[in-house]
């Protein structure tokens, strides 16, 4: 089992508006072998758009190694 963080910011511009987009995701990898993951996670976003804009999304997924 891990445990994952990742935190950020996106700047986007269109025109003469911008918006801030900070989002940070928490989420567990479980490996039960070397070559497979199961990953679930958690993503909150927010933004400084007029009205300001707040999101979950629930993330899974699965990784596969093949040689």
């Amino acid at each position: 089992w891990r445990l994952a963080l990742d935190l950020g910011v996106r700047f986007e511009r269109a025109g003469s508006s911008s918006t801030q987009r900070r989002f940070a995701e928490v989420g567990t990898v479980y490996q039960p072998s070397e070559d497979l993951e199961f990953a679930l996670g958690v993503i909150r976003l927010v933004d400084n758009d007029n009205p300001q804009t707040r999101s979950w999304i629930a993330t899974t997924g699965i990784t596969w190694r093949f040689k």
